[in-house]
């Protein structure tokens, strides 16, 4: 239900729920999903619950893990000339999962106006500004306390 609302919250429409989903992946503990695109006849992500997988490793840890397929997307994107890689360039970041849904809502609208917003993660803004500035991005946005701040890459 949680994971139902928050892609509902974020605009997802289009969500299918098949319990007969199965993996041939056996550390999958729980839910199991597939992400397609129109146009794709494959899954360009799949993945799942996962909650046991770190045990092997010495840490009891839960998590959810995914693939994502590249190439097929990548190939549908050119394809399609989806991306102008002349359009401006941002980065963004979450610095709490309270501004999440607000992050994912603005990155969504500036990129229906043709900017490129990568979503990464990073501790500060100091390491988001030099990583920018190393990789061609103009702006840097952190989402933090459910606000955001822009700033110029120089």
């Amino acid at each position: 239900k949680e994971v139902y609302l928050t892609l509902k919250d974020l605009g997802v429409e289009n969500i299918i729920f098949d319990f007969s989903i199965y993996s041939y992946a056996g550390y999958y503990t729980g839910l199991v999903f597939a992400v397609y695109i129109d146009g794709i006849s494959k899954a360009i992500i799949e993945g799942g619950r996962c909650d046991d997988l770190f045990k092997t490793f010495g840490t009891d840890l839960k998590n959810i893990g995914f693939g994502l397929d590249v190439d097929a997307l990548s190939l549908y994107v050119l394809e399609n000339n989806l991306i102008d890689l002349q359009n401006k360039k941002y980065l963004a970041y979450c610095c709490d999962k309270e501004s999440f849904s607000l992050a994912s809502k603005n990155n969504n609208e500036l990129r229906a106006k043709g900017i490129i917003v990568n979503h990464l993660s990073f501790s500060s803004n100091e390491d988001a500004l030099a990583y920018a500035k190393a990789n061609g991005y103009e702006m840097v946005l952190e989402y933090k306390n459910n606000t955001l701040n822009s700033k110029e890459v120089e």
